[in-house]
């Protein structure tokens, strides 16, 4: 059914995972998520186009969704957060509890204090989630992730460790050879999606299974190989 109605040819990222709990189970179905990850609008995406449209373009026009339910000094750390800045959006919402300011100080610090709360459990998500994609066949998104929240952690000797700690996920014999299947099965799902299932590409992935079948991308692509059977 996915390629017959060409839903694959996207650059959308296929999974086991399932990011949110929706009701039904229908397909194709959607969630739209604001930019602090609440659902505003779930269905299905093959009705509801213009919608959906409608509702993106609604959003853009909105201002942060924090504007007015958090005071402006602490509107700041979850703006750098947003922008994978958590090093730095850490280091704000503490000197905001430091120095709250004479306007309501009391209710400064409660907000910073959630913010930075906010700022650990979101960068401690995002190194759970480099180990979720490193371990179910996505190297090359895990290392895109990785190496984004490296940059984000400097500064912060607590969020540092954190990502060094996952360090050793992309070093030695294995990676290597896990990178290399991700490359080759890249190249298959884009053949795939361009031009449909054929026989030739059915081999291609015999090929591929017999040479990487053992790495959790040959895993991931055994998925692959159920639909084109």
């Amino acid at each position: 059914m996915a390629f017959e109605r060409k839903w694959l040819g996207t650059n959308a990222m296929w999974t086991s995972e399932r990011p949110c709990s929706l009701p039904g189970r229908g397909l194709p179905q959607f969630a739209l998520l604001d930019p602090m990850g609440k659902i505003v609008l779930t269905g299905n995406s093959a009705r509801m186009k213009s919608e959906i449209e409608s509702k993106i373009d609604k959003m853009l026009r909105q201002p942060h969704p924090l504007i007015g339910s958090v005071p402006k000094t602490v509107l700041r750390p979850y703006l750098s957060m947003d922008r994978g800045q958590y090093a730095k959006a850490l280091k704000e919402a503490n000197k905001v509890i430091a120095k709250p300011g004479r306007k309501d100080p009391e209710k400064a610090v409660e907000a910073a204090k959630q913010a930075a709360q906010a700022i650990q459990d979101k960068f401690s998500e995002q190194v759970k989630r480099v180990q979720w994609l490193r371990q179910n066949g996505y190297p090359s998104e895990a290392y895109a992730l990785y190496s984004a929240l490296k940059k984000g952690s400097k500064g912060n000797q607590e969020f540092a460790s954190q990502v060094a700690s996952l360090k050793t996920l992309f070093e030695g014999d294995e990676w290597k050879q896990e990178t290399r299947a991700s490359t080759m099965l890249s190249r298959i799902e884009s053949s795939l999606y361009k031009s449909g299932p054929s026989p030739g590409l059915k081999k291609g992935l015999q090929q591929f299974m017999l040479k990487y079948g053992e790495t959790t991308v040959g895993k991931r692509a055994q998925a692959l190989a159920g639909f084109l059977n």
